[in-house]
């Protein structure tokens, strides 16, 4: 998933402390949907401590390739948990949709096993901070490829073997676009406290599909945060998306009254 980025990277370097740039290699190609793959990163030992590349759940890196002599750097949020990184031949995923500007995305879903990707980072500060009292619950909501770092977060959560109220809201176009069902599945089978909502916008409607339809939307979202029993002072929202679907999400949670501190978001271009 491609994000803007130009807040984050401006905050981001005013701490440039775990920024790192190095060279990965793809030790796996994953098919997701008919245009979205995930690079499996394998990292280096960063010096002689053999300390591993380090970032929180929900941040993203820059890729840096270089196409027709020219390098040109793309922020693609991480897919997976900090866990698998930090251990020998650790790893990080890069989920990537190849997109009506296809530059960099079409690089990078061309990757072959071996093939060597440099980046920088990590960056961003739409991260979960398991240390935060306000963030002890957590509705993440995302669309399409918006679910990359939230599946981070989600995954980083499952690995840690934590407790917390974790709920998912996920919206798709069709069943054919949803990204990392199968993974996303045995998270919340495997994960205790958590729930998943999938929601399908333009599936056909003699489709077999057995969940939601339509877009989220208020009383969804209001019927979730009561049936679940979310304490809202201890609760922290998490959106991932394109512009129109984060601010949307923005302003439905304003009119349940939810407060602004307790919202986080990234908008992806």
């Amino acid at each position: 998933m491609t994000i803007s980025v130009k807040n984050d990277l401006q905050k981001s370097k005013k701490s440039k402390r775990n920024i790192i740039e190095t060279t990965g290699v793809v030790s796996d190609m994953i098919r997701q949907t008919s245009n979205t793959k995930t690079l499996r990163i394998t990292t280096p030992f960063l010096d002689e401590n053999q300390s591993p590349f380090q970032f929180k759940p929900g941040q993203f890196v820059m890729v840096r390739p270089e196409i027709k002599n020219k390098m040109i750097p793309r922020a693609y949020s991480i897919s997976s948990s900090p866990t698998r990184s930090m251990k020998k031949n650790g790893y990080f995923d890069l989920t990537v949709r190849q997109t009506e500007k296809p530059l960099v995305s079409k690089w990078l879903n061309e990757r072959k096993n071996g093939d060597e990707i440099q980046f920088r980072g990590p960056y961003g500060n739409f991260f979960w901070d398991e240390n935060d009292f306000h963030a002890e619950q957590l509705v993440l909501m995302g669309a399409g490829s918006g679910i990359t770092p939230l599946k981070s977060i989600l995954e980083y959560i499952h690995d840690k073997r934590y407790e917390n109220k974790v709920e998912l809201l996920y919206s798709c176009r069709y069943e054919s676009e949803i990204i990392s069902k199968k993974e996303l599945d045995e998270l919340i089978k495997h994960t205790l406290n958590t729930k998943l909502i999938l929601t399908l916008t333009r599936e056909n409607e003699e489709s077999k599909w057995p969940g939601h339809r339509g877009r989220l939307n208020k009383k969804l979202i209001e019927n979730e945060l009561r049936s679940n029993n979310f304490n809202l002072e201890k609760t922290k929202f998490y959106l991932c998306g394109t512009p129109d679907f984060v601010n949307a999400m923005i302003e439905i949670l304003f009119d349940i009254g939810i407060k602004k501190q307790y919202i986080l978001h990234e908008k992806w271009d």
